[in-house]
């Protein structure tokens, strides 16, 4: 076995099988290395680094097809900053590992060894101004799939809508949950969770303004200091799921759509 494959095997959010007694790991998994994969990234052995990147889609290929390796998005030597907080997941711009801003989130406080890497340990805030030094974790979602940038919903000749907004600072666009208001967004239905909780665990959120871990995962409906956002984890794994493009639960169904959108 490789180093690039040991690598994989001996990190609890990356591959495929589980074995570490996790109950839902915040990126996902990928399927296996080399292998075209509907339902995630296709992970390769080789990097593609920045070039590589860029070409897999603008020159003939397309997001179906693109190969990304793990020090694409990861930097493997780990981020040279004084505030640790800038280095989650010593995350980097694929199509430019140098450039800036960095990204962050937190974890929950005291969680040691794997539960570090169980989605309800995890906390996504948001910056509140789009000139901070620093974005939330999606902004290297929008480093390859640029086209899902919008400032609102895209629809198509029909006035359909084709595309679902979600919060970027960098471009100062919010989508809080109860942005578009009812019956868009039933912002109350999100935070009571049915009155007993959602069939599903809820789906993850951003929180513009954010100090730490607390604020970051604080469920709150109304505009303030504390206003939870879909971002493009909202719906999708970073790594890939066990439905078609990452989706956090199966798209025959509407139980994600059903936290926010109430619809009986």
């Amino acid at each position: 076995m490789d180093g690039f494959h040991t690598l994989c095997v001996r990190t609890p959010d990356v591959l495929k099988d589980d074995t570490n007694g996790l109950t839902e790991r915040a990126a996902g998994f990928f399927a296996q290395v080399n292998v075209e994969n509907e339902h995630g990234h296709n992970l390769q052995a080789s990097q593609a680094g920045p070039s590589g990147i860029c070409s897999a889609c603008h020159s003939g290929g397309s997001f179906s097809t693109a190969k990304i390796g793990c020090t694409d998005c990861h930097d493997p030597h780990g981020k040279d900053v004084n505030d640790s907080l800038y280095s989650y997941r010593n995350l980097q711009w694929a199509s430019d590992p140098d450039a800036g801003p960095m990204f962050r989130a937190f974890v929950k406080p005291d969680v040691t060894g794997l539960q570090a890497y169980e989605q309800e340990n995890i906390g996504y805030p948001a910056p509140v101004t789009k000139t901070s030094d620093w974005r939330e974790v999606s902004n290297i979602c929008f480093d390859c799939h640029h086209v899902s940038k919008d400032d609102g919903y895209t629809r198509n000749s029909r006035g359909i809508s084709i595309r679902h907004p979600s919060a970027d600072s960098a471009r100062d666009v919010r989508e809080a949950i109860n942005k578009h208001g009812s019956p868009q967004t039933d912002p109350e239905h999100w935070q009571s969770g049915f009155g007993t909780g959602f069939t599903i665990a809820r789906v993850p959120f951003i929180v513009t303004g954010a100090t730490d871990y607390a604020e970051a995962t604080t469920v709150a409906s109304r505009n303030g200091k504390i206003a939870n956002e879909v971002f493009c984890l909202s719906c999708h794994k970073a790594h890939g799921s066990a439905y078609r493009a990452s989706l956090r639960w199966s798209p025959n169904s509407s139980l994600g759509c059903q936290q926010c959108h109430n619809k009986g």
